[in-house]
């Protein structure tokens, strides 16, 4: 029941930010912040700034607590598919058969549209506005840097 009214309160926050009018002269990273809590934050939780965030067990309780997608704390830079136990699809499995690490390009290609950079992916999502998209990769590689220990 707890896990019932945890996604209900995220989901009136993010609703609730959503009226929010961005900042007329906000950096890309900052303008990134609103679209990610739009787009991605329902599935993937918040990106905690928090230096010590990418630790393993910080990602743990994240993973816990937004079981929907992996977090996305440290994900800019870090290898694909590494979220350890994180249950990714058999299509996902299989196209880190050859290993990259999520940067500018792979995200952009990802968010344009996840199920054609990965067909049968679990994830269906296509943000076409290039300007959005650059927005929410400023802002994953400005917040959401992988800092490996």
């Amino acid at each position: 029941m707890l896990r019932f009214w945890t996604l209900l309160v995220r989901t009136l926050a993010a609703g609730a930010l959503a009226t929010v009018a961005f900042a007329a002269w906000a950096d890309d990273a900052e303008e990134g912040r609103d679209h990610y809590v739009l787009l991605c934050s329902k599935c993937h939780g918040n990106i905690s700034e928090d230096a010590l965030s990418w630790r393993p067990e910080a990602l743990f309780h994240q993973a816990v607590t937004m079981p929907l997608g992996p977090p996305l704390t440290g994900v800019y830079g870090r290898e694909a598919g590494t979220m350890p136990n994180y249950p990714y699809s058999n299509a996902f499995k299989a196209a880190i058969e050859n290993p990259w690490a999520w940067d500018e390009d792979s995200l952009d290609g990802w968010l344009l549209s996840t199920q054609d950079f990965i067909r049968g992916s679990t994830m269906f999502l296509k943000v076409e506005d290039d300007a959005i998209r650059a927005q929410v990769i400023a802002y994953l590689k400005k917040y959401a840097q992988y800092k490996p220990e």
